[in-house]
């Protein structure tokens, strides 16, 4: 990513940033902790319509993701209730696959900023849904000759599963570079590829989370 980018993200996001803590009180008690208990309390207590800002506050289990309709990037917050920096592991993780060859397995990623004491970095936007996955892997069984019966019963089959991931990763990569590739997030404690972690990025399969599950 070059500078300017960057640039342009950062004063995006800190804009987008600066008016839900205005508006909805967003990260005003970060020092309680920035956690999914808190995002749900957030929502609740504020009854926030972010469609108002024109955007979207989604989350996991370790952190939270601010997606804009016009925007290649997202913004990731990680939670602040794990030992765990999930942040530095993400952005850490990249930079390893980039020195490896494997970057093109992965979403962008980079750190932005830090607001009112929360860690920020932003990720290049994929589309997602187990949808898209059971849509991707029908087709892709059907080019290889498969009868469309077989390739329904099999792009429905067991779709939350990492295997699920590494069978429709398979269909879009070299055999050799995945099984390389599986090893590195192997070696890297990147342990949680499923189906709610991967996504498209123009057509292409790619990993949109891949900090690993640590507890």
């Amino acid at each position: 990513m070059d500078l300017n980018t960057l640039k342009v993200q950062y004063n995006i996001f800190n804009g987008v940033l600066k008016d839900l803590y205005e508006c909805y009180g967003f990260l005003s008690d970060i020092e309680e902790g920035f956690t999914e208990n808190y995002l749900d309390k957030f929502s609740c207590e504020f009854d926030c319509n972010y469609n108002d800002l024109e955007i979207e506050i989604k989350w996991g289990v370790t952190k939270a993701v601010i997606c804009l309709p016009n925007n290649e990037w997202v913004l990731k917050i990680p939670f602040s209730d794990y030992d765990f920096d999930y942040r530095s592991l993400e952005e850490k993780n990249y930079i390893s696959a980039k020195r490896e060859g494997f970057e093109d397995f992965m979403a962008e990623t980079h750190y932005l900023m830090e607001f009112n004491g929360a860690p920020c970095y932003i990720m290049k936007k994929a589309e997602v849904g187990f949808d898209l996955l059971k849509k991707d892997m029908y087709s892709c069984l059907i080019e290889e000759g498969n009868s469309e019966e077989y390739a329904k019963y099999n792009s429905e089959l067991n779709c939350s599963g990492d295997e699920y991931v590494e069978n429709l990763l398979s269909f879009h990569y070299d055999h050799k570079r995945l099984d390389n590739f599986l090893d590195f997030c192997e070696e890297n404690d990147i342990n949680d590829i499923h189906t709610g972690n991967v996504g498209y990025i123009n057509g292409r399969l790619v990993v949109i989370d891949y900090s690993g599950y640590h507890g």
